[in-house]
């Protein structure tokens, strides 16, 4: 037996094979794989055969890209979404912080404590009290009393 000319078609010439097809799937800037249809029954394809199947090989190549692209899409949404809940969480806490600090400031006026220690009396009265400390903070921020 002599060895076949095309290494590639080796496998296909084990499985009797006569004629052999093959179709690029490919978009402008990416191969996504190939179309390839052999026939045990025929030594070739027609050229009728071969525009249909090259045509058949264009449908694959248009749904594989838009899976492709739907996919990419997806992962934009997901990473905005995500770029979004993190954006309002950054700002819900500088308000917060805000909150805090201004809290401290006029706990530090009122009581000449410092900053270190009026910090530090927010935390003890909010765990007194069973506040969370940004309520406890806005509370004295809205009415400027250290009781409420």
């Amino acid at each position: 037996m002599d060895a076949d000319p095309d290494e590639r078609l080796s496998h296909a010439r084990e499985l009797g094979v006569t004629a052999y097809a093959s179709f690029p799937l490919g978009t402008r800037d990416r191969v996504l794989g190939t179309l390839s249809v052999g026939s045990r029954t025929r030594p070739a394809f027609e050229q009728p055969e071969l525009f249909v199947l090259g045509l058949a090989a264009d449908l694959v190549t248009v749904a594989a890209a838009r899976d492709r692209d739907a996919a990419a899409v997806d992962a934009a949404v997901s990473a905005r979404t995500a770029a979004e809940d993190r954006a309002a969480h950054l700002e819900r806490a500088l308000v917060t912080n805000r909150t805090i600090t201004t809290a401290i400031g006029i706990v530090m006026a009122r009581t000449d404590r410092t900053e270190q220690q009026a910090g530090q009396w927010l935390t003890e009265t909010s765990q007194h009290t069973n506040r969370k400390v940004i309520t406890l903070a806005d509370a004295i921020v809205h009415t400027g009393a250290l009781d409420s």
